[in-house]
């Protein structure tokens, strides 16, 4: 059955005296939200609100307005929300951030950061000539952030390289080799 016409069932688009339209959406929380930008037909703004829809229904919306912190600024509050990090893996992973995090990806907001920014900084890191454990740490810090980042809705989940590990030793039960899975930067 055909909805009745005049009526929304997800957000609303109102006419700006300008003569473009204006959407607004509830996200998740139920805070409404304006559309990032206006539109020239009201079918391009109805375009939109269903996308938006379909990201809110998937769990791939993100909110647009916490997406434009910085990487430096988020990566630092998530070292000192977590109280029970002893004083040396502070001091590490501060240290990681200030040497080989800060310098490439730090002043990027977390929303553009994707797959291909991260393989581009760990190629970099590379090139450089940064050890690989050095490497392997701040890949791993950058990882457990941004996947911080994703459970709080404020970038996608750059699932940029988990490891997977591929068989246990009978002996200790501790994975014997770990292998890259198929998204893992090179």
């Amino acid at each position: 059955m055909a909805r009745k016409r005049g009526r929304r069932r997800f957000g609303n688009i109102r006419k700006l005296p300008s003569g473009r339209f204006q959407i607004r959406y509830p996200g998740p929380d139920g805070i409404i939200r304006p559309g990032s930008r206006t539109f020239a037909t009201e079918r391009e703004a109805d375009q939109q609100l269903a996308l938006i829809e379909a990201k809110l229904i998937s769990g791939e919306w993100t909110d647009p307005k916490r997406a434009k912190v910085d990487l430096k600024g988020y990566a630092a509050k998530w070292i000192t929300e977590r109280p029970n990090l002893r004083p040396r893996t502070v001091e590490i992973h501060s240290g990681l951030l200030r040497r080989h995090i800060a310098p490439y990806l730090g002043n990027v907001e977390l929303g553009k950061i994707d797959t291909a920014s991260v393989r581009e900084w760990r190629a970099a890191l590379i090139e450089a000539g940064v050890g690989a454990s050095d490497v392997a740490k701040a890949y791993r810090f950058l990882r457990a952030v941004l996947m911080t980042a994703a459970d709080d809705l404020i970038t996608r989940a750059t699932r940029a390289g988990s490891a997977v590990p591929v068989k246990r030793s009978r002996t200790n039960g501790r994975c014997s080799r770990w292998r890259r899975s198929s998204s893992w930067p090179t």
